[in-house]
């Protein structure tokens, strides 16, 4: 008897689970019908600016929509919309990094759009100009948005096309470099510029002085960054910069300064305090100061273009913000 009673006790409870599935599909059968059945009233765009970037704003994801034909769509169904083809045409804009589309109880369709976040801006050895994200994807350059990140030009072979491949190696090291730049306070406040000279070495190109920092690969970047610290902390007022062309940092603990006119000079750095052992002082091949000198303008001349270039669309921006600001005012 208690054998058939733990039975028929089995049996209900799987007629429960049977009844319950059952209802539940009908339940979210209903509620797709009704979303499908359901009257567009309108849009509502957020647009998510992280890290200060903001390729595109509200305006621009309203032009995008208007421009797809679906305000036209306001007073019909859901249905009839195809929301998924909307999504769609927003993913593929090079500025947005993921589209969420979906129907408010309200019947707003909601748009939220997220965006690429640029962390270098690359100008290639034939002048073409992109940014790279937090992932490495290519972005085109905007003339409505110029972001504040690190620039590296010169000899970079990718031309910007978002399938190109051609100088991915290159890429990363430029990717990682810049990123470890920004997470150090004092390379990120000393940086203006990352170039790749003629032997695919990587240098940086100070805020302030006329000379460059070879840092040749991207390998032990933490101690080279370290001893340039300690030469800028041991000489913060007496240090002739101006005599030098380069400074090269690609050695351990040491730092080379490559003088105008007279060749190779070997500079010893004070060790960091995470480095246990004193500078090692070694002396190192001369360079050519003259080429070394050409190369670093051509590539200095090629950054001052590109913030002129950007000034001109800030003061646009300002300009259309003022006027924006007035006619609202009316």
């Amino acid at each position: 008897m208690a054998k058939l009673s733990e039975k028929m006790r089995s049996a209900g409870k799987s007629l429960v689970y049977f009844l319950g599935g059952i209802l539940l599909f009908i339940v979210m059968g209903a509620a797709i019908h009704h979303e499908n059945e359901q009257t567009i009233t309108g849009y509502e765009v957020t647009t998510v600016n992280k890290d200060g970037n903001n390729f595109v704003d509200d305006s621009d994801i309203y032009t995008i929509i208007k421009n797809a034909q679906y305000t036209s769509l306001v007073g019909t169904s859901v249905q009839k919309a195809d929301l998924e083809r909307l999504t769609g045409i927003l993913d593929n804009n090079p500025y947005i990094k993921r589209a969420d589309v979906y129907v408010g109880a309200d019947g707003k369709v909601i748009v939220k759009i997220y965006q690429h976040s640029a962390i270098l801006r690359v100008i290639n050895n034939t002048g073409v100009s992109f940014y790279l994200d937090e992932n490495g994807d290519k972005m085109p350059s905007s003339d409505k948005f110029t972001p504040r990140v690190e620039v590296a030009t010169g000899l970079i072979l990718d031309k910007g096309i978002p399938n190109d491949t051609s100088d991915g190696f290159m890429r990363g090291k430029l990717m990682f470099l810049a990123k470890k730049i920004e997470s150090n306070p004092f390379m990120n406040a000393l940086v203006q510029q990352i170039y790749v000279n003629e032997n695919r070495e990587l240098e940086l190109v100070p805020a302030v002085g006329n000379f460059s920092i070879l840092i040749g690969d991207t390998d032990r970047l933490d101690g080279k960054f370290a001893d340039l610290e300690s030469l800028y902390k041991a000489h913060p007022d007496d240090f002739p910069w101006n005599a030098y062309v380069m400074l090269n940092i690609k050695y351990a603990h040491q730092v080379i300064g490559v003088k105008n006119s007279s060749g190779a000079v070997t500079m010893p750095v004070m060790p960091a305090e995470s480095t246990p052992k004193p500078a090692e002082v070694k002396t190192a091949p001369g360079l050519d100061a003259k080429q070394t000198a050409k190369l670093r303008s051509d590539s200095v001349q090629a950054v001052k273009a590109e913030k002129k270039k950007e000034e001109k669309v800030e003061k646009k921006e300002k300009k259309d913000k003022k006027k924006k600001h007035k006619k609202d005012s009316q």
